[in-house]
């Protein structure tokens, strides 16, 4: 504000009005025809906000390059967040400000093949858009990140947890990009641990079917022998003794339809999966 002070005679003069009754807050100046008006969040929660314009038809937001705004507008304002409206064109300015991420968070249960999500606010003073965040996932030990280690491959917003997760406890880092060419990148934040992760249903999990190259059993452990085999009860591959998940390797099969049996005790069970080229 010093600066647009200095500027612009509008922020020197003695006629302006200032509403601070709420958690949006308002001032708005006038020197002869020139008016502006400034809104700002001082909560800590978003809020729409439709301020007094009925003066002028035609606006402009001074931050996002003269963007034409109608005289009837709401806002919603993020916590921090601040609008410089006027009813003449300026010369934008661009300041040294870097883009924010708040409000980050983990929506989704943490259980194997549940879809978790980061969720966040992007921000941006200068008023570019998103460009291509970066994001990254990580794996604890237990809820106070003991023993953090990066999660190869897991770089978007979202991610599918494995059984390489059970019992682990999960975060995601994010690292606002700007869609500008200067001030690009701001500084990353690390959302807070969700787990422990745990393994969901008991049943059989087998995906993706149909597949091309791999399937994924998940709960294979439970059974003593599993088998793939053709439609007419041929064994073609045998396991004994995995672990939680078991992946088949199914590229060099024809395509068609085979079977997958289970074997635990007395208890058997037949599943059936499909080879597409």
């Amino acid at each position: 504000m010093a600066k647009l002070r200095t500027n612009y005679p509008i922020f020197q003069t003695s006629n302006f009005n200032i509403s601070a009754y709420n958690e949006v807050k308002q001032i708005t100046f006038q020197d002869g025809f020139s008016s502006a008006v400034l809104i700002g969040n001082f909560d800590v929660i978003a809020h729409e906000y439709t301020p007094d314009l009925s003066a002028y038809e035609t606006w402009y937001s001074y931050f996002e390059g003269n963007q034409i705004i109608s005289n009837d507008t709401t806002f919603t304002l993020h916590p921090g967040q601040y609008k410089l409206l006027i009813n003449e064109e300026y010369t934008a300015p661009q300041f040294p400000a870097y883009p924010e991420i708040s409000q980050l968070s983990i929506w989704g249960d943490a259980k194997v093949n549940d879809t978790l999500y980061g969720v966040y606010t992007y921000f941006d003073l200068n008023g570019e858009s998103e460009g291509n965040s970066i994001y990254q996932w990580y794996r604890s030990d237990d809820s106070l990140g003991t023993n953090k280690t990066l999660i190869e491959g897991a770089v978007s917003a979202k991610y599918l947890p494995n059984s390489n997760d059970i019992d682990k406890y999960l975060s995601v880092a994010i690292t606002p990009i700007s869609s500008a060419t200067d001030y690009i990148q701001g500084q990353p934040v690390e959302s807070e641990l969700v787990g422990p992760v745990f393994a969901g249903s008991s049943g059989i999990n087998i995906y993706p079917v149909p597949s091309q190259n791999e399937i994924r059993i998940d709960n294979a452990g439970k059974y003593e022998r599993i088998e793939l085999l053709n439609t007419a009860g041929q064994p073609l591959e045998v396991w004994d003794n995995h672990e939680y998940s078991l992946t088949i390797n199914i590229e060099g099969l024809r395509t068609g339809v085979y079977l997958l049996k289970f074997e635990d005790g007395n208890t058997i069970k037949t599943k059936r999966i499909v080879k597409i080229p």
